[in-house]
């Protein structure tokens, strides 16, 4: 598996001409501009659901305009420009990723238009990881239910459940609002992805970095760390994933500091047949979904 040219380099920042605030973003600090954007994310994200209904990409806009954040607003207009005209909220409260990438997956296999193999193909799948897990030591005990729910909820895209017709759209997003519910999801993919690191070690050893310390961290320790609800997912959980789950996925990275284009991060960089990939909008700190 290749890591060369997927992780996004949201760091840099190119001294502008004039050192202001209001017209430009791009020479702060990373954890300025994250903590700007974690602002304007816990204004707006505060008492809302854990997935929001579909938005206009143009209201996130108004949001950084308002701000005077005039950067994310340029690169807004390129991603509305570019055909990305939506996109759904998803709470900010740590899981953000792994609540963004399974309510987007979910909504891909309900609109496949060959729902019965793209059903079989992951249910294929979904018994592969749980060997994987198995392997890495994981025992049943601990991820039965999670994945007994998962696999339920895979086969509803097909099959209505007891008292329920097939799975909409309007039920996944139901279903993803109730946390626990949701929380099934997040845990089953957290236990997966830090599987899938434990079992490719060296892919990724080099590469596990704290979050916020920037130390290199143990395997044992970094996948105990990725296991536990609550915690931001980096580049390694995201190829992790996405490898143990064969998805495509393609990540737009708003950082601040990009004048004519948005950085689309591709994982992996060959896709997976089969699936079109997700789309996921990254702000410093922050997982929503991104629609075409």
């Amino acid at each position: 598996m290749s890591q060369s040219g997927n992780t996004a380099d949201v760091n840099q920042a190119t001294a502008p001409e004039e050192h202001s605030l209001k017209d430009d973003l791009k020479d702060l600090q990373f954890s300025e501009v994250y903590d700007l954007n974690q602002r304007t994310i816990e204004d707006t994200y505060a008492d809302g659901p854990l997935i929001q209904d579909v938005a206009p990409l143009s209201l996130l806009r108004s949001e950084y305009e308002a701000n005077d954040n005039h950067v994310f607003v340029k690169e807004i207009d390129w991603l509305i420009n570019n055909g990305y005209h939506d996109f759904r909220r998803v709470k900010g409260d740590g899981d953000c990723f792994y609540r963004a990438i399974g309510f987007a997956f979910f909504t891909r296999l309900i609109q496949n238009p060959d729902k019965d193999l793209a059903v079989v193909t992951t249910l294929s799948t979904l018994m592969a990881t749980a060997n994987l897990l198995e392997e890495t030591g994981i025992e049943k005990l601990v991820y039965e239910d999670f994945y007994t729910e998962m696999e339920a909820l895979i086969r509803w895209v097909v099959v209505p459940r007891e008292g329920k017709s097939i799975l909409t759209i309007d039920g996944l997003l139901e279903y993803f609002r109730d946390p626990e519910g949701s929380n099934v999801v997040v845990v089953y993919l957290r236990l997966v992805t830090a599987s899938y690191i434990k079992a490719h070690v060296e892919d990724f050893e080099n590469f596990l970095f704290h979050p916020e310390t920037r130390e290199l961290m143990s395997v044992p320790d970094y996948c105990n760390r990725v296991m536990g609800l609550g915690k931001e997912a980096d580049h390694v959980e995201i190829m992790a994933l996405c490898d143990a789950f064969r998805w495509n996925v393609e990540v737009a990275y708003l950082g601040g500091h990009s004048k004519d284009a948005i950085n689309f991060v591709k994982i992996p960089d060959a896709p997976y047949p089969g699936f079109d990939p997700v789309f996921l909008l990254y702000r410093p700190g922050h997982y929503d979904i991104l629609l075409k």
